[in-house]
């Protein structure tokens, strides 16, 4: 081999070598710079908030329903009318529509059932354990975990308007939850680390401002807005409990009573909980999970038939007058102690909340407007 060959291969050579080097370098920097953007994991002052920004029951679907509603959803009031009075028979209206209405309000164990209710069937259902124990009643979540309670998934799983993403109410809550009225937001406090930590504070208040969305609109918010508390309208809905964080998940101790207001079709209703708990997924921005506790039958019914009115319920296929009678039988806690018949059915809250900075009213400068 010529000197010049063997020249010019070496100075190939080191020049490859300098390539090589200059590539590692700028791939280091590249991931330097990469890391810098992952956001801390442990908050500013041990403190993180979040504004929820969809909330609704928490339902288990496979496609077309085929495991959890093998005959199909319920026939609605409309289809029920269709079927119970044909065309050209005697419907006075004393017997059908205020008959119903009445029934839906006031219902009665004498009332018959014309139709066989369908309720959600298969062990598989979302939810949280919330007495502690594994009951052939019980549902298995998909994760594997045994013993969960949500019977207010029987009862609404195969009603179609309650399904999403399509359904009425489905659609229809979660568009519902940008209004300012219906903000709750989380407030965790004494937080280490949001991977694992032995006890943080949860904070549960009611916001009262607008949360930010990106360019397309929608319910696309973004994170690192932020929401004052609603210190009058919101005052009964304020709590504070404990919980602890294990492997990015948030479980608190259950709140013995709690109310969640909600402001739907500009009528407003609030739901009392007992034994109130979250079970939340946490990242940087945003939380999401369950929650769980069991909530009055009466008052779960009032809710529907209040905020949904007569005309939705019909177009949601919602058969409220039956489901009044079907959810005192599903009622699986708090007896009277009376009857003995329980008063609370256990229920399940799908919750996907944002990150956002939660100002406290001593945190307030230059308003006077409290809403």
């Amino acid at each position: 081999m010529s000197d010049i060959l063997k020249i010019s291969r070496c100075s190939f050579l080191i020049a490859g070598l300098l390539i090589t080097t200059a590539n590692a370098v700028a791939q280091e920097d590249a991931n330097a710079t990469m890391h810098q953007d992952i956001p801390a994991m442990v908050p500013v002052d041990g403190t993180i908030g979040y504004a929820v920004a969809g909330i609704f029951e928490a339902i288990y679907q496979t496609p077309g329903g085929i495991e959890e509603c093998p005959e199909g959803m319920n026939l609605g009031p409309r289809e029920r009318f269709v079927a119970l009075y044909p065309e050209g028979t005697h419907r006075p209206l004393v017997e059908t529509q205020l008959n119903s209405e009445i029934r839906m309000w006031h219902p009665s164990p004498d009332d018959p059932e014309e139709f066989r209710y369908l309720e959600a069937q298969g062990p598989i259902a979302l939810g949280l354990n919330l007495d502690g124990e594994i009951s052939p009643n019980d549902f298995t979540h998909p994760d594997g975990t045994g013993g969960i309670d949500n019977q207010i998934y029987r009862l609404i799983g195969c009603l179609g308007g309650y399904r999403g993403p399509d359904g009425l109410y489905s659609f229809a809550y979660r568009q519902e939850t940008r209004r300012r009225d219906n903000r709750l937001l989380i407030e965790i406090t004494g937080v280490d680390d949001l991977s694992n930590d032995d006890e943080v504070i949860v904070n549960l208040y009611r916001g009262r401002d607008d949360m930010i969305t990106n360019a397309t609109g929608g319910q696309n918010y973004v994170a690192g807005g932020s929401q004052r508390i609603d210190t009058r309208m919101g005052s009964r809905t304020t709590q504070q409990t404990r919980g602890r964080i294990v492997d990015g998940v948030l479980t608190t101790v259950p709140i013995p009573e709690f109310l969640i207001s909600y402001n739907f079709l500009d009528t407003l209703s609030v739901q009392k909980f007992r034994d109130f708990r979250l079970q939340l997924s946490l990242t940087p921005t945003r939380a999401e999970g369950l929650s769980g506790g069991y909530v009055e039958t009466e008052a779960w019914m009032t809710h529907v038939n209040r905020n949904i009115s007569s005309h939705h319920l019909a177009a949601g296929q919602t058969p409220t007058a039956q489901m009044n009678q079907v959810i005192r039988r599903l009622a699986d806690a708090y007896p009277d102690p009376e009857t003995g018949e329980n008063t609370h059915i256990s229920h399940a809250y799908d919750i996907d909340a944002i990150q956002v900075f939660i100002i406290h009213p001593d945190e307030e400068s230059g308003t006077t407007n409290p809403n």
